[in-house]
């Protein structure tokens, strides 16, 4: 999805979801594409597309689905703050049958954004490395490899879904085995960007919130590549919007996921 959202106030409207992208069930390929789009003057762009395609394959005798979904929004605009001359969702993803005991692989390598900036200050954003890499592609890996204590600044700073952060503390290095079952079916909240190398550079009175968001002053609260992870499926969000203003609501932007289900 390209963006979608709901306005609560002043006025009370929904924001219909542009850009909507679904791939049939047997495979293929799917592509929409959608022209300047404003709404109110609060949010819009001026050009999106969507694209997904997917095809089951055969190698050295296993069989799995392959898929990619992309999308990617130019000159993004909201409310005059929060701009960028592009925005990539990307996600790809290999599902073996289940048959063959592998976890699904998912990777949203080259999701990114261009020229991005608040206020009219730029911002580069950088993913956490072990979120894009091939080493941790399945769920098990990359709670493994993830999921420990850890002080460094690159470590990743998972969260429950919810969005409350996981105590360090949770998983005592003598029992990680153990605690990594049991988390087998959690649903994992992870920022894909490492705000933290970014925090000496945000515009004035611009501060963190929570692990991957910014209150920006006047405007509400930005969160940047908000990544859900489960056992069977990834869902990136590059960009949502709170809007705590004179004008309230959510926008969501660049929006793609994959799940690796098989039919029965």
């Amino acid at each position: 999805m390209v963006m979608g959202g709901r306005i609560v106030s002043p006025v009370c409207d929904n924001i219909d979801a542009q850009g909507t992208c679904v791939l049939p069930p047997m495979g293929g390929f799917a592509s929409t594409s959608v022209g300047r789009f404003d709404y109110r003057n609060i949010v819009g762009f001026e050009r999106a597309t969507s694209t997904v395609s997917g095809q089951k394959v055969t190698h050295e005798g296993i069989t799995s689905g392959d898929t990619l979904v992309t999308v990617a929004i130019e000159g993004l605009n909201i409310l005059d703050v929060i701009t960028a001359d592009r925005v990539v969702a990307r996600m790809t993803s290999t599902n073996a049958e289940r048959k063959n005991g592998s976890d699904p692989e998912a990777l949203p390598f080259g999701s990114h954004f261009e020229n991005l900036r608040i206020g009219g200050v730029p911002i580069e954003l950088s993913p956490y490395p072990q979120l894009v890499s091939e080493e941790t592609s399945t769920y098990q890996k990359l709670v493994r490899a993830c999921l420990r204590r850890c002080d460094s600044s690159e470590c990743v700073p998972f969260m429950y879904s919810s969005g409350a952060p996981i105590d360090d503390n949770e998983i005592p290095e003598d029992h990680f085995s153990d605690v990594l079952k049991t988390t087998s079916d959690r649903t994992l909240l992870a920022p894909l960007f490492n705000l933290k190398e970014i925090q000496s550079a945000l515009p004035a009175g611009c501060t963190p919130s929570g692990m991957h968001g910014i209150a920006i002053p006047g405007f509400g609260v930005a969160y940047f590549g908000e990544y859900l992870i489960t056992r069977a499926s990834r869902r990136l969000t590059m960009l949502r919007i709170e809007l705590g203003c004179p004008i309230t609501g959510r926008i969501m932007c660049a929006n793609v996921d994959s799940n690796g289900h098989w039919d029965p």
